[in-house]
This record gives C-alpha cells, structure tokens and sequence, in this order.
C-alpha cells in the first residue's frame, strides 16, 4: 500500500476487527458463558437489568465506535 493510505483501511481491506469491535466480540461471549452458566448466582445475577454489569455490558454493545 501507498504511504498516504490509512492503516485502518488496510485493516478493514484485510477484513481485521478494529478494537471496538473486539471488545464487543469479548464481551458477548464473556455475557454468554455467564448466562449459560450452571451455577445459579452467576446465572441470576446476569437476568437482572438493573445490576451495574448488566448496564456496562449493555453500554459497550450500544455505544458502537467511540474515537
């Protein structure tokens, strides 16, 4: 690639994900794995909207690319 060509385009050229969408990839199989959990503490805690994890993981999937 030229020298004038952004390094983010030879990342979305390549089909490489950027950080946020790493984060959101992590988080969503992070989410997962809680929910499906066999123990019940971790699995309840993960139903309740109002619980502070819930709110930030649901945060990161809303927020979208942040710069």
């Amino acid at each position: 690639m030229p020298k004038y060509c952004s390094a983010s385009n030879m990342f979305a050229d390549a089909r490489i994900p950027d950080y946020f969408a790493l984060i959101r990839s992590r988080v969503a199989a992070f989410w997962f794995r809680k929910r499906n959990s066999k123990n019940g503490i971790l699995g309840g805690c993960s139903e309740y909207p109002e619980n502070p994890i819930v709110k930030s993981w649901i945060a990161v999937h809303l927020a979208g690319n942040r710069k």
